[in-house]
């Protein structure tokens, strides 16, 4: 009798374990499926919220850079970088493509400013060779984006 009882006992808990882990399954499964798992609403802020923090800090870098407190490398990585952040935002590739086509032609800019203060001694050629290399990226990013092939950076 003291044997069935002892058999009954650990019965009755091996039950109420598999009960206690069949209810924990079931409320883990429960709680995966209403946890949000990312939304379009979410990263659109996200980017938007990125977008205008990089459009303010280049406005206020824009000043210093007029003064000559900026250099030009620290100013051209700004605008990149604003525009990488636009085209993200678009909801098309012709929106993006004129993204990419607008930083071509402010890469086209700081390349010929950059020239202009090489020629006259006040750059180094190491520096012309960045505003060149940041040219023909910008480049490739539009011929990217005129292909479909956006790539955010």
């Amino acid at each position: 009798m003291v044997l069935q009882e002892s058999q009954t006992r650990y019965l009755l808990v091996g039950c109420l374990v598999m009960f206690a882990l069949l209810a924990l399954a079931v409320s883990v499964i429960a709680g995966n499926e209403s946890a949000p798992s990312g939304s379009e609403e979410r990263l659109r802020e996200l980017l938007t919220e990125r977008y205008d923090i990089l459009k303010n800090r280049l406005a206020s870098m824009e000043l210093f850079f007029e003064n000559g407190r900026v250099d030009l490398a620290d100013w051209r990585s700004a605008v990149v970088t604003l525009h990488h952040a636009e085209a993200e935002l678009c909801a098309t590739d012709a929106d993006r493509v004129r993204v990419y086509e607008r930083l071509v032609e402010a890469m086209q800019t700081q390349q010929d400013w950059a020239a202009r203060r090489q020629a006259a001694g006040r750059m180094a050629k190491w520096e012309l060779a960045g505003a060149r290399f940041a040219m023909i990226e910008a480049q490739i990013d539009l011929e990217r984006a005129r292909l479909g092939r956006h790539t955010p950076k």
